[in-house]
């Protein structure tokens, strides 16, 4: 099977988003630096959830564009369009109008598609058709021991792992609040048994399609849940879970805290 992971673990968050644009995509110049700024909604809701209840499940992703051949092909785009972005992707808290807190989500393109299938660059990232709502490469630490886990006459490896995504310039002390709790379920035998044999606060890479779906808290009250359906897993103290050189797992001190999409 060709790795669909290459060379060392990837950046925390890297992702495919497929979305519309909400609005045209604008030119900024700041601090001597040009870039273009767009916005994108991506329906991220899993396949069980309710027609009424996925709009509420929109991730809503600001772009940033600084090569300049990902600016141009961003600005031909207009509103509405169907594009997909492939980059990185990182997490920082705002202030929203009301005064109250919320988070926003940024991905720095390494590459832009349209929904025609044009590609912002020779060497596209993004191969082939319009990928899923949201492919991702995740690495983070794993939160417990994954677990086989049988249901419905079918097994799979159930797992959570923690996501450092905070940007650059976010203070220290709000790091932790920023962490993203992802739920990973693996189906495919050859990578539930690599998965098997990782530990608990172990640093994992992951890589599948990204949904989201609500569930109700201890508390009574509704959240949001992450999940991933790996296609791929490999630990980071090896070039593949389960084989080479082990470093020993770190312990992970906080305990998992439900993701909520910026209003």
């Amino acid at each position: 099977m060709s790795d669909q992971i290459p060379g060392s673990a990837p950046r925390a968050c890297e992702c495919t988003y497929r979305g519309n644009l909400a609005a045209k995509p604008q030119l900024i110049e700041k601090d001597g630096r040009k870039f273009v700024s767009a916005r994108m909604g991506v329906n991220m809701a899993a396949p069980n959830v309710p027609r009424e209840e996925q709009d509420e499940l929109t991730e809503w992703v600001d772009m940033l564009a600084f090569p300049e051949v990902m600016q141009t092909r961003l600005l031909a785009c207009n509103k509405g369009e169907t594009i997909a972005v492939f980059g990185h992707v990182t997490k920082k808290p705002y202030e929203r109008r009301d005064g109250g807190t919320a988070v926003s989500r940024t991905i720095i393109p390494d590459s832009i598609r349209t929904a025609s299938g044009e590609p912002a660059s020779t060497g596209d990232q993004i191969r082939g058709s319009i990928p899923r709502a949201c492919d991702c490469t995740y690495r983070g630490r794993l939160a417990a021991k994954p677990e086989l886990v049988e249901k419905d006459g079918r097994k799979f490896v159930s797992a959570q792992v923690a996501v450092h995504m905070v940007a650059p310039n976010v203070p220290r002390e709000k790091h932790d609040e920023l962490t993203e709790w992802v739920d990973v379920i693996v189906f495919s035998e050859a990578m539930q048994a690599r998965l098997l044999t990782c530990e608990k606060g172990e640093t994992i890479s992951v890589a599948g399609n990204v949904t989201k779906k609500p569930y109700e808290r201890r508390d009574g009250e509704t959240a949001v849940s992450r999940t991933i359906i790996a296609d791929y897993v490999r630990a980071a103290s090896a070039s593949i879970a389960g084989t080479g050189a082990r470093k020993p797992a770190e312990k992970v001190e906080q305990a998992p805290q439900p993701d909520q999409p910026p209003e």
